[in-house]
């Protein structure tokens, strides 16, 4: 997943307008997000097509939401064995 993608996904979850910075990046990653199955198509009230995130979409967003920031951990490495010394 690109950082655009990401972007656009993030946008349809929570806001159904078009994308407020389209460009060709933005149209490939909504059409990959659609081929997916993580956005689908909808019709406004204005006959403008826009996004929204299917059941897939919204457990993606949630996964990433629950994801924890990585942690930063100190590691020697043995040089005769490649063996990886973990610190504390």
């Amino acid at each position: 997943m690109t950082p655009v993608t990401l972007q656009v996904l993030l946008h349809y979850y929570f806001d159904p307008e078009p994308y407020p910075h389209h460009n060709h990046r933005a149209k490939a990653a909504e059409i990959s997000l659609v081929n997916s199955g993580i956005l689908v198509r909808i019709l406004s009230c204005s006959n403008t097509s826009n996004y929204e995130t299917t059941l897939l979409g919204d457990a993606l967003v949630q996964l990433l939401l629950d994801t924890p920031l990585p942690v930063e951990k100190k590691i020697f490495v043995d040089p005769r064995t490649d063996k990886v010394i973990e610190c504390k």
